[in-house]
């Protein structure tokens, strides 16, 4: 039991450091998703956030979790039901994709 609780405790720490090894990596990745949908999409920032999101955890690579509007606000479930400004922002994603695989690579 007490070995179980040291390993456990190793391991969640071991994971942390990998998390943390792409956090930069992943708060630059968002701010580019964030300035390439206020170019296309013409909408206010929303700001980038940072939280252990469950579905973002074990990730052991720069990672996002993409908000593209709440179907709760009646408005943007109307804008998000369209076709055009749902490939808007896939673009939009896509155009960030390209600029940070652009910076990455070149280091």
């Amino acid at each position: 039991m007490f070995s179980e609780y040291y390993n456990n405790q190793i391991l969640s720490i071991l994971n942390e450091m990998i998390m943390t090894e792409f956090q930069e990596e992943s708060q630059d990745f968002a701010l580019m998703i964030d300035r390439e949908f206020r170019r296309k999409l013409n909408i206010p920032a929303r700001g980038v956030d940072q939280a252990g999101f469950y579905v973002l955890n074990s990730v052991y690579t720069p990672s996002v979790l993409v908000e593209a509007g709440f179907i709760t606000n009646r408005k943007e479930e109307k804008i998000i039901a369209s076709k055009s400004y749902r490939k808007k922002i896939a673009k939009a994603i896509y155009g960030a994709i390209k600029r940070f695989k652009d910076k990455y690579e070149s280091h």
